[in-house]
């Protein structure tokens, strides 16, 4: 069992990487607030196909784009649904990464966890 639980450590797999995150927020939530904070400069660019269907863009300031669809806020949405337009993602401060991203990190991360250790039983 040790070499099962020596597994799960971040050191041993990046798929791990979020245990670090997790820890980090658990340990600065326990003696203040969770920091969560709304951040703007996403580009969100909305593009019309000929086919009618609709496609979104979202970049982050820095030009890289997000893992999935993050929970945002949207301002100024352009009316004809085609343009640029504002939008703010929620990101959890202390680890810089973003709300639903992460959970799902987590998420799976504890799920390959519990079937590590059962098929280990």
């Amino acid at each position: 069992m040790i070499d099962t639980f020596a597994s799960f450590q971040p050191f041993s797999s990046p798929k791990n990487g979020w245990i670090s995150d997790f820890a980090t927020l658990c340990n600065q939530s326990k003696h203040e607030n969770l920091a969560v904070s709304s951040r703007e400069g996403l580009r969100t660019i909305l593009e019309r196909a000929e086919d009618g269907i609709t496609v979104m863009r979202l970049e982050k300031s820095d030009g890289t784009s997000f893992v999935r669809s993050p929970l945002m806020l949207l301002s100024e949405y352009p009316e004809d649904g085609v343009g640029e337009y504002v939008s703010y993602y929620i990101s959890l401060t202390e680890i810089d990464e973003e709300l639903l991203w992460f959970l799902d990190q987590c998420i799976s991360g504890i799920g390959r966890i519990i079937q590590t250790i059962r098929a280990s039983l």
